[in-house]
């Protein structure tokens, strides 16, 4: 059921999609390029195989996104369930030299727990990439999408639970 609905995406809305979520081998990652996504997001995978991700990385520039998921100053994978043995800016850096689209940064605290949280996490990991950064987790109201605009190297942001809320207008944002 999921795969035919994000299939129909896909084909439906005319611009570049972005998957997440459960890519944990090469071949689910080349058939959903195969059948026209434009970028995957890789956080378990990036952090168990880092050199399979690696390789994808190459073959497919441009298109291989980094996810780091952050929660008590731990990178966290399974989906936010399980701290990986790397620190953060570790597993950042071990991916510094590869042909990412971007990195997306999510702060679960501030997404979960803090929704008030400062962006210092996002900042410190932001600044320690030379890949463009995604936020994740940080937009809870209109303002905050300004504020990340004085944060280095943010190149855009994900707006999930605030949009479905309706505590941010996506026009206004």
């Amino acid at each position: 059921m999921a795969t035919t609905m994000i299939s129909e995406i896909i084909k439906v809305v005319g611009t570049p999609v972005q998957l997440a979520g459960g890519l944990r081998s090469r071949e689910q990652i080349e058939t959903w390029l195969d059948k026209g996504v434009g970028r995957v997001v890789l956080g378990t995978l990036a952090a168990r195989n880092p050199q399979l991700v690696q390789e994808l990385a190459l073959r497919y520039p441009d298109q291989m996104v980094l996810a780091a998921d952050i929660w008590q100053g731990q990178l966290m994978t399974d989906g936010w369930r399980t701290p990986a043995a790397l620190q953060p800016d570790d597993f950042l850096a071990s991916y510094r030299d590869v042909p990412l689209a971007a990195v997306m940064i999510t702060d679960i605290d501030s997404d979960i727990d803090q929704p008030d949280a400062q962006l210092s996490v996002l900042s410190k990991l932001a600044g320690a990439t030379p890949h463009q950064v995604i936020a994740a987790g940080t937009v809870h109201q209109a303002d905050d999408v300004a504020r990340l605009k004085f944060i280095p190297n943010i190149n855009g942001t994900l707006i999930g639970r605030a949009l479905f809320s309706k505590a941010v207008d996506l026009e206004e944002a």
